[in-house]
C-alpha cells in the first residue's frame, strides 16, 4: 500500500505539473514535479511504500527530474530505517525528519551522480554543507550514531538547527572559537554530560541544551551577553556561573526540577531577566554567590527577591557547598533560598 501524502503544490511558490510513481531499490516512490522560483523544475517525494527498513538510498531522479526535495516524506515514521544515502544536491528543509521520525537512524551518508547538483557531503555519519564559501556547516547527525565524544572540526563554522537534536549516545561535545550556533542544537540530547561552548560566544541560543536531563557540567563563557529562552532548561546542572557579561537571562533558562544546586554571579544583576528564568529549580537552590555583593544588596534589601529567587540576607558565609565535585568557601556573603 503506498503511502501518500498531500501534494506540495504551492510550498516555497511550487506549481505541481505532473506526478507519478516510481520503483527504485525495493520502494515505490510516489512523487510531484514541481516548478519552484528557488530551485526551478525538480521531483519532491511525496510518498514511499513500503515502510524503511535497514538501509535505504533515496533516489537522485524520479520520472526523469531531479529530486530535489524529501518533501511531505517527513511525516512518515520510520522506526526500523537504520542507514540512508541520500543525493548530494538535495534540499535538506526536512532535516528534522531523521530526529523526530527515524529514531534508530545511524548513518546518513551523501553519494554524487555524474554531472549532478552537488553541495552536501558526509562526515563521520553526519550531513554538512559548505555554507556561502565561509566554512563548513553540520546540518543534522542521526539520533542513533554511535559517536559518544565529538570534537567539532576546525573548518566546521556553524552548527544547524537541531544539528544534534535527540542524539541519545553523545555525552561529550567540543566547540572551537568562532563557531556560530542556531536554535535547539542539543535538544532532547538524553546522555548528553558536558558542554564546552565557543570561547568567543556572545549568545546561547533558545531552546541549546533543552532537556537535556545529564547536562551537569556546563561553562558559559565570559564574552556571553545573552542567554537565551529554555536555553538549560530540563537540565541537571549541578552548579551554574554567570559570567559578568550577561545582561539578559530569557524564560525558563535553567527551569529544571533537577537543579542547579548552587549559582555564582560574576557581575551585577543582568539588566533584563524574565522571571520564570529560573522557575521550577528554586527549591532546589542551596547557595547563591555573588562577586559584585554590593551591587545584589540592593537588590536584596529593596525587592526581596530577583527573577523568582528569594534573597534572604543572611550577611555571613555558608558553610560551603558541592562545587564542581569540591567542597569550597562561597565567601563574602551568603544568599539562601526560602
Amino acid at each position: 500500500l503506498l503511502v501518500a501524502l498531500p501534494p506540495l503544490k504551492g510550498v516555497k511558490g511550487a506549481d505541481v505539473i505532473t506526478s507519478g510513481v516510481e520503483y527504485f531499490r525495493g520502494y515505490n516512490w510516489s512523487y510531484d514535479v514541481v516548478v519552484d522560483d528557488y530551485d526551478g523544475t525538480n521531483a519532491c517525494i511525496v510518498g514511499v511504500s513500503p515502510i524503511f527498513s535497514g538501509v535505504v538510498m533515496v533516489p537522485s531522479t524520479l520520472g526523469g527530474y531531479r529530486v530535489g526535495d524529501l518533501g511531505k516524506i517527513g511525516e512518515i515514521e520510520q522506526p526500523n530505517l537504520t542507514e540512508i544515502s541520500i543525493p548530494s544536491g538535495l534540499n535538506l528543509w526536512s532535516s528534522g525528519w531523521f530526529h523526530e521520525k527515524c529514531p534508530n537512524l545511524t548513518s546518513i551518508s551523501c553519494y554524487t551522480e555524474p554531472g549532478a547538483h552537488s553541495w552536501l557531503l558526509s562526515e563521520n555519519g553526519m550531513v554538512l554543507i559548505d555554507w556561502n564559501g565561509t566554512g563548513l556547516k553540520i546540518l543534522c547527525s542521526p539520533p542513533n550514531s554511535p559517536i559518544t565524544q565529538y570534537s567539532v572540526p576546525l573548518n566546521v563554522k556553524y552548527l544547524s538547527y537541531h544539528a544534534f537534536t535527540s542524539c541519545r549516545n553523545l555525552e561529550v561535545i567540543q566547540i572551537h572559537e568562532g563557531v556560530e550556533l542556531d536554535v535547539a542544537v542539543f535538544a532532547y540530547c538524553s546522555n548528553l554530560k558536558s558542554v564546552v561552548l565557543p570561547s568567543d560566544a556572545k549568545e546561547i541560543p533558545r531552546d541549546l541544551c533543552w532537556e537535556c536531563e545529564s547536562l551537569s557540567d556546563i561553562i558559559i563563557p565570559d564574552t556571553v551577553n545573552v542567554i537565551g529562552s529554555y536555553a538549560f532548561g530540563g537540565c541537571l546542572n549541578r552548579f551554574v556561573v554567570i559570567p559578568s557579561a550577561v545582561e539578559e537571562i530569557g524564560t525558563h533558562a535553567f527551569a529544571s526540577s533537577l537543579g542547579p544546586k548552587a549559582i555564582y554571579f560574576l557581575g551585577r544583576p543582568p539588566m533584563k531577566c524574565d522571571m520564570e528564568a529560573f522557575c521550577y529549580a528554586t527549591n532546589n537552590i542551596g547557595y547563591y554567590r555573588f562577586e559584585n555583593r554590593h551591587a545584589w544588596h540592593e537588590v536584596a534589601d529593596k525587592y526581596g527577591r530577583w527573577c523568582g529567587l528569594n534573597l534572604k540576607c543572611t550577611g555571613v558565609e555558608p558553610h560551603g557547598c558541592d562545587w564542581a565535585n569540591g567542597t569550597i568557601e562561597l565567601g563574602w556573603y551568603g544568599v539562601a533560598t526560602n
